[in-house]
């Protein structure tokens, strides 16, 4: 898993005049305003079924934010109310798809920001994807571990474990194709084994 700083804006959208002890927030919680670009593999064709959610650490609840195309790209943003401040947070945002009740990903994004005393309401989180740490993951690398290969190409060993996650089958890599290329490409639940270039 990638870890990087995020490249945070602060700015005021309403001061108090309360004025907290040298080096604590006067805000208990802020609003992050999340902004982030997916790039998609040429020719893509599916990717109206994209969704998007933040994850802060030290919550169990997803923030899902808004997901628009912008010609090769898609367009990531909204906010994230209430969240504490205090402590610095790492931010997990992740890409999917669904199947039913199944729910693939397709890429992921994490970093961290400081929010132990932000002097802003509103925290703009910029997930910069022209800075290499911070640019989507789609695709597991191969010194990765078997588990984080399947997280980012679900029917990597030949079976169709994107729709159906018990699935047995092959137990050699058959299929090269991430989920994200998959779901380009139109295959991600279907019982095929891709190759991609």
């Amino acid at each position: 898993m990638r870890h990087a700083w995020i490249f945070v804006m602060l700015f005021c959208a309403c001061r108090t005049t309360y004025d907290p002890p040298p080096g604590v927030s006067p805000y208990a919680t802020v609003i992050l305003r999340i902004t982030a670009k997916l790039d998609l593999p040429s020719g893509c064709q599916q990717p109206e079924a994209i969704e998007a959610a933040l994850l802060i650490d030290g919550s169990s609840d997803e923030c899902p934010l808004q997901v628009e195309r912008d010609r090769l790209d898609l367009v990531i943003n909204g906010e994230c109310a209430e969240v504490s401040t205090g402590a610095q947070r790492t931010f997990t945002l992740s890409y999917f798809v669904r199947q039913g009740a199944q729910r693939v990903l397709v890429g992921e994004s994490v970093g961290r920001a400081d929010l132990v005393k932000p002097d802003s309401l509103v925290v703009q989180v910029v997930f910069d994807s022209s800075v290499a740490s911070l640019k989507p993951k789609t695709e597991a690398l191969s010194t990765e571990t078997d588990a984080e290969k399947d997280r980012f190409n679900c029917d990597r060993l030949g079976v169709d474990r994107c729709a159906n996650p018990k699935a047995s089958g092959a137990v050699i890599d058959v299929d090269d194709c991430s989920n994200l290329e998959e779901l380009c490409k139109g295959t991600l639940f279907s019982a095929t084994t891709d190759d991609c270039p």
